[in-house]
């Protein structure tokens, strides 16, 4: 189907996600992953992106924490995690270009190339997550949390941090470590 730039992929809520590598982010430290999303509904914690190996080892990104804003998150089975919250949802069905990036211990949340929130204290690096083996746009950890219910476009995976996110230009000339062409799987 048409997207942002090319082709995207339409997720319906229902059971719909794309299986991405195990590994795909074992090798980051500093990191920034991107997308055009249109949302056809905001339901309360469906990911953009899941990668993990389960309940209690993951990084995420949300559309709707609980009924609540645009959050990213991560955690370890030691009990730490991060989070990065931003201040509201995003419009439905309309385009907007949404990134996480961590350089060092700050991670910035940003939308249509604006940072909308920063955590200056972030603790954990993709790299620390292991070898995920249940990586994932469109569907959570959690099995009680609904799958997106989105388009989908130009998912992107970088080996560093961008200084802007602007959803025009592409973070450094030093490309992406990740081009994500996968699928669509079903339940």
């Amino acid at each position: 189907m048409p997207g942002e730039i090319g082709n995207a992929l339409k997720l319906s809520g229902n059971g719909e996600y794309v299986n991405l590598p195990s590994g795909i982010v074992s090798g980051l430290h500093d990191f920034t992953i991107s997308a055009w999303v249109s949302p056809s509904a905001n339901s309360p914690w469906s990911r953009v992106f899941d990668f993990g190996t389960g309940t209690n080892n993951f990084m995420f990104l949300t559309l709707s924490a609980g009924g609540g804003p645009l959050l990213f998150a991560d955690a370890l089975p030691n009990g730490t995690g991060d989070v990065i919250g931003g201040p509201g949802t995003l419009p439905l069905n309309t385009w907007s270009h949404v990134a996480v990036t961590l350089s060092g211990n700050t991670g910035t949340l940003y939308v249509d190339g604006q940072p909308v929130a920063t955590n200056n204290n972030m603790t954990i690096t993709p790299s620390e997550l292991g070898n995920t083996t249940q990586n994932w746009i469109g569907r959570s950890q959690f099995i009680a949390d609904p799958y997106l219910a989105a388009t989908v476009d130009d998912f992107q995976i970088y080996d560093h941090a961008a200084a802007r996110c602007s959803p025009w230009t592409r973070p450094s000339a030093r490309g992406p470590a990740t081009v994500v062409r996968a699928r669509r799987s079903s339940r």
